[in-house]
């Protein structure tokens, strides 16, 4: 399979987006909690560990059996998202911003 390719050409981990930032609200998204269920399908076929990305605290939830946590650059500043995850025992992904 494709996700067997790449795990054989060295790949870990494996980075996805389930949740896209766009500027305009009009553009796609991402899949959310589809696309978490997605990648964690990916990882039961390839046992990669995984990455992705939050936008919001309101669903930290979702990210339970994710292996890492992204935080991008938008949110480098929503100091609340960023003391919730200081609670996780997960690596985070620091994507730095302006000010960062």
């Amino acid at each position: 399979s494709l996700l067997q390719a790449v795990k054989a050409s060295g790949a870990n981990p494996l980075r996805g987006g389930a949740f896209k930032p766009r500027t305009s609200p009009y553009a796609f998204q991402g899949l959310g909690a589809e696309g978490i269920r997605l990648l964690l399908k990916a990882k039961e076929v390839t046992n990669l560990p995984i990455v992705t990305e939050i936008m919001n605290i309101s669903t930290l939830d979702l990210f339970a059996d994710v292996d890492v946590i992204q935080v991008g650059a938008r949110n480098m500043q929503n100091f609340a998202l960023l003391k919730e995850l200081g609670k996780t025992k997960k690596p985070i992904l620091l994507k730095r911003g302006l000010a960062n």
